[in-house]
């Protein structure tokens, strides 16, 4: 088996955790929100188009 990873860096202004998109859910009483829920969705679409452009 073999294992590889790129690191790919984003914008600091766009939700520049670098382990990407994360929510704190306060035990359950905080739910999720729509900026946390559009940050998930741009991070997937760069995921899928960075893994497209490197296949």
């Amino acid at each position: 088996m073999e294992w590889a990873d790129a690191v790919i860096f984003g914008s600091p202004t766009r939700y520049g955790n670098p382990y990407g998109t994360s929510h704190v859910d306060a035990q359950g009483d905080n739910p999720v929100d729509d900026t946390t829920r559009t940050a998930a969705r741009i991070q997937a679409e760069r995921v899928v188009r960075i893994a497209i452009a490197l296949k």
